[in-house]
């Protein structure tokens, strides 16, 4: 169970009894993840970024330990700590912060920085939830740096769809413009195609709990009906 506090204008306090992105990388023990699981975690994601986003905020540190799993498996982004809060969509930021294996190029060059960083960053989480480590590691600052710079990165096991393939490349581009917003990334067609049959799934489970309780309401008015039967018969003998 994982307690995650953060405050921004209003003081929240969460329980997540799911834990981590990082952890449940951990449990895995070298068992690759179901690729549908993986598309559900990462749509979740995306939805929560673009929402970020669209309210002018980058987020800075976007990285497995900080998105978080609910006891029902469903991933929310946390930590807004480094957070950096804009007062437009086109706002530019030039100080270095975020965790160094999920800094994007432009940052280790020293250069602005903007949405695109965040989404440098969710390709590092997806690669990491494919491959269960992360794409860019190295003994030291200036051989990641080195690494990061270049897009330098060994490709995701085989048995992965290649749309899976070509969107880690997609988010991983090193040209910071070339990368697709968190809305664009939900319009692609295969997202969108995972996104349809998440909702058929669950109309298919809300279809299915209601059955449920129907049959368990029936299952118990039978019951009281057989026992109010049984009762009345019972009275009937005793006035005979």
């Amino acid at each position: 169970m994982l307690k995650v506090s953060f405050k921004y204008k209003y003081n929240y306090s969460y329980i997540f009894l799911g834990g981590d992105l990082a952890k449940a990388i951990e449990k895995q023990e070298g068992e690759y993840f179901l690729e549908g699981q993986i598309l559900d975690w990462f749509i979740q994601i995306c939805q929560a970024l673009k929402y970020v986003h669209e309210s002018k905020i980058l987020h800075r540190d976007l990285k497995s330990q900080n998105i978080f799993l609910t006891k029902d498996n469903v991933a929310k982004l946390g930590d807004f700590g480094i957070a950096r809060v804009f007062s437009t969509t086109k706002q530019e930021a030039r100080t270095m912060a975020g965790t160094p294996i999920n800094l994007s190029p432009e940052i280790v060059n020293g250069k602005e920085y903007s949405y695109q960083s965040d989404i440098w960053s969710l390709g590092v989480v997806l690669y990491e939830l494919c491959a269960l480590k992360p794409p860019f590691t190295a003994n030291g600052f200036a051989a990641l740096a080195m690494k990061i710079i270049k897009g330098q990165y060994l490709s995701i096991p085989s048995h992965f769809s290649k749309d899976m393939k070509n969107l880690i490349n997609m988010l991983l581009r090193v040209n910071p413009t070339k990368r697709p917003s968190a809305a664009e990334i939900l319009n692609l067609p295969f997202i969108q195609k995972r996104i349809k049959e998440a909702r058929g799934i669950a109309r298919d489970n809300q279809i299915s709990q209601e059955y449920n309780v129907k049959t368990h309401l029936l299952e118990t008015w039978n019951f009281l009906f057989s026992l109010l039967s049984a009762f009345t018969i019972s009275q009937n003998k005793i006035k005979f």
